[in-house]
């Protein structure tokens, strides 16, 4: 018989989840704009920082 419980795949949530999560009003009708800082720094430390490049400065 299948189930419909949610598992967590990984220990944090993801980018796409916290900013999905501005959807859901807490209990008192309010958007939860903290969401979307964390989903901000979620992107930076998974996708920007991995990536970036570093360049020497000129006459270094």
């Amino acid at each position: 018989m299948a189930t419909t419980t949610a598992e967590r795949i990984t220990a944090a949530v993801d980018f796409h989840a916290l900013n999905a999560m501005l959807n859901l009003y807490d209990s008192e009708g309010r958007i939860p704009f903290e969401k979307d800082r964390q989903a901000v720094e979620a992107f930076m430390a998974t996708q920007v920082q991995p990536n970036a490049l570093t360049f020497p400065q000129p006459g270094g």
